[in-house]
Parts: C-alpha cells; sequence; structure tokens
C-alpha cells in the first residue's frame, strides 16, 4: 500500500499532463478546422482536414478520459443515486468501478492484441497523406487510454471500499432537497 500511496502524485501528474496535452489538441483540431473552412471557401480544399480531425478526436478522448473520472466528473444520473445514504453510494459505486475495471481490463487486452496485429501486418490508413501513415499509431492509443481508465477505476473501487471502512453506519439517508428537521 505504501508503493500505490507514492505512486498516486505520480500517477495523477501523468493525468493532468494527458489532460493538458488533450487540450492542446483540441485547440489544433479547432485551427486545423478553421483553416479547413478557410480554404474551402477561396476554392483551395485541403484534403486531410477530416481525417486529421477523427485522429485527433480519438486521442483527445482516450487520453482525457481517465483525467475526467477522476475528477469525477463524468455524466452522472442521480436522481435515484442521491437518496440513498452515504455507505450505500460507497458500495454501489465500489461494485460497478470493480466491475467496469474488469471488463475494461478486457478491452485492454483485446486492444494490445489488435495494435500489435496492425503493428507486425505494417497495415496502413486508407489516408489521402502521402506516405499514408501505419494505423496502429492512431489505435495504439485505445488500449493505452483503457488501461489509465482500469487504473484510475481500481483506484476509486479501493477509495470507496476504504471510505466504507471508515464511514460511520447512517442507514438513514438525506432526501433530496429536504432537510432533517424541517
Amino acid at each position: 500500500m505504501k508503493l500505490l500511496r507514492k505512486l498516486a502524485p505520480v500517477f495523477n501528474r501523468a493525468l493532468d499532463s494527458f489532460a493538458f496535452f488533450s487540450g492542446v489538441l483540441l485547440l489544433s483540431a479547432m485551427v486545423i478546422v478553421c483553416v479547413g473552412i478557410v480554404t474551402r471557401s477561396i476554392g483551395r480544399p485541403i484534403g486531410w482536414v477530416v481525417e486529421i480531425c477523427q485522429f485527433l478526436l480519438v486521442y483527445i478522448t482516450f487520453l482525457l478520459a481517465a483525467w475526467v473520472l477522476r475528477q469525477e466528473a463524468h455524466v452522472k444520473i442521480d436522481i435515484v443515486f442521491s437518496r440513498f445514504s452515504s455507505r450505500t453510494q460507497c458500495l454501489i459505486n465500489a461494485i460497478i468501478s470493480a466491475i467496469c475495471a474488469i471488463a475494461c481490463s478486457f478491452l485492454v487486452w483485446h486492444g494490445v492484441k489488435v495494435t500489435w496485429d496492425l503493428f507486425q501486418s505494417g497495415y496502413l490508413t486508407v489516408s489521402v497523406l502521402i506516405p499514408a501513415p501505419p494505423l496502429y499509431i492512431f489505435v495504439a492509443v485505445i488500449p493505452a487510454g483503457l488501461l489509465l481508465i482500469v487504473i484510475q477505476l481500481v483506484r476509486r473501487t479501493y477509495d470507496n471500499i476504504r471510505h466504507l471502512k471508515t464511514s460511520p453506519n447512517d442507514e438513514q439517508g438525506v432526501r433530496m432537497g429536504k432537510q432533517p428537521g424541517l
């Protein structure tokens, strides 16, 4: 556990760096699209704008997802969930995070296999770029990003279990919009 506590700040800094890099990629995609629109309007369209932006969006998504999960900034529908006690919420979060970590682990394994097969075969992208880049460069970010998600899900599971063990037993819960005694 001591090793995990020492590695946590390193992992957090890595996620922050990936988030910053994703922001740079998003700004780059925005500039590329704007340049593409301007060049198309003057009659000299750039053929690779859509293709590059597609690849940038894949990178942005998979490099940013674990950071979003760490921030708990993902989309949640908690109209029912918020009515549970904090212990029940922690239990549900721990179970869901563990199941998601297992599912994403399978996706990482399969993604690594696909990326390796693409690397060995030398399969190139269908591209307007000359020379066409190998496809594994664009696919490799998927298992890498999913691995970051698995690590964050395991951390989330551990944190919820630890909170379960240390939190008092408040089984009543608080109803949304109602304060006790009112």
